[in-house]
């Protein structure tokens, strides 16, 4: 997807695209994402530019505030280590406990724009991107996520899956996951 390029989201003037250097990046997400603020602020537009990770974001065209961020999503490579977890039926010889996936780095929504299918938007652009651009040159089986122990549910009511293991469930940012040869 080139900058150029924008996406329309379901909702009337919001556009989702590549992050610019212009963009306005003073997102209000709440005091306990702090950590999700302070990425899109000071390390998002640096790590898109070194091809480190990609951020996304959704901007309103019909906004007064130019280039105003209600949301991002920033995608990233990676992998899921299945050893401890069934492995897909499909894939019995693989040879290696890890397999390809693309993870949702950061995910987050204005506080004013909740509510209203930006998230699930974003999650939904994600797995599309995953199984259109990505997959068919890539291997690529799963997407992923870790997440804060709050939005579990949240993840899983879009279709992720928790990691099943103690480890997992222990950990302060739980690894979630969708099979996407399976979508």
């Amino acid at each position: 997807m080139s900058e150029t390029k924008e996406n329309n989201s379901s909702s009337d003037g919001i556009i989702l695209r590549e992050l610019r250097q212009e963009d306005n990046v003073n997102i209000s997400l709440g005091s306990e994402y702090v950590a999700l603020k302070n990425f899109l602020k000071k390390n998002a537009k640096d790590y898109h530019s070194k091809n480190l990770a990609r951020t996304f974001v959704a901007v309103d065209n019909n906004s007064d505030i130019e280039n105003q961020v209600l949301g991002y999503v920033t995608l990233v490579s990676s992998q899921i280590s299945l050893t401890k977890f069934r492995h897909p039926d499909d894939v019995a010889e693989y040879p290696y406990k890890d397999y390809p996936a693309v993870k949702i780095a950061r995910l987050a929504v204005d506080t004013k724009h909740r509510m209203n299918g930006l998230g699930k938007y974003l999650i939904g652009w994600s797995i599309a991107i995953s199984i259109k651009k990505i997959m068919p040159f890539i291997g690529c089986r799963f997407l992923v996520v870790d997440s804060k122990p709050c939005a579990i549910s949240y993840y899983e009511k879009n279709g992720f899956t928790l990691l099943d293991t103690e480890e997992n469930k222990k950990n302060k940012h739980p690894l979630l996951f969708i099979d996407l040869h399976k979508l």
